[in-house]
């Protein structure tokens, strides 16, 4: 069953009002997401796991209609994997929200995911974002990877600062066939469940 709740995270509860103050996903997005519109039946509480979290291997963070516990999952510290990470919804907002940095081999935020990150999201090889119109992706403290391939175009999408890295969307077609791997673009295009399969196996998607 698909889940954010992540294996080795102490979990505990708070409730929704006093959780809503502390961990204030409007503030950080200057009022551009509104819980109100992630949750129109506002949960019972967060999920709160206090301190740094390190994950060995890969991390899969989905949800979808059947997922238990629709609401926020908080990090309070940073979130480090040593593997890729994936997050991804479809058709809920189950959010998670890293009060620290994000650091991992690769990441994906992908279709309508939710991620909110107070400090910086960092990747060894590649920060791929894919959103629908619902999707969210915001690092307060900008983006450092080799490569930041944002192919979708839409969601909510709040990096206040990039470091040094590549931003495809903005460099179009010649960046997108010279930077991804003949198998991953399609005249230019990219195949974004093939990036993501790929990714998460561990393999290279970049030239």
């Amino acid at each position: 069953m698909a889940t954010f709740k992540i294996l080795g995270a102490n979990w505990f509860t708070v409730d929704f009002a006093t959780a809503k103050k502390k961990f204030d996903i409007e503030k950080l997005t200057d009022n551009d997401v509104s819980l109100d519109d992630l949750f129109p039946d506002a949960p019972e509480e967060f999920f709160v796991h206090r301190g740094n979290l390190v994950v060995k291997g890969e991390l899969e963070l989905q949800a979808d209609p059947s997922s238990p516990d629709r609401t926020v999952y908080v990090i309070d510290g940073d979130l480090v994997v040593d593997g890729p990470l994936l997050v991804q919804n479809h058709d809920v907002y189950t959010s998670l929200f890293v009060t620290g940095s994000v650091r991992a081999k690769s990441i994906a935020v992908t279709w309508d995911a939710a991620l909110f990150v107070e400090g910086s999201v960092e990747a060894h090889d590649l920060v791929f974002t894919y959103l629908t119109d619902a999707g969210h992706f915001v690092a307060k403290k900008g983006v450092k990877s080799k490569v930041w391939l944002e192919a979708g175009g839409r969601g909510v999408i709040l990096a206040d600062k990039v470091g040094d890295t590549t931003k495809l969307e903005k460099l179009g077609h010649d960046a997108i066939v010279r930077t991804l791997l003949p198998s991953f673009n399609d005249g230019g295009r990219v195949d974004s469940e093939k990036i993501v399969d790929a990714m998460m196996k561990g393999r290279s998607v970049l030239r």
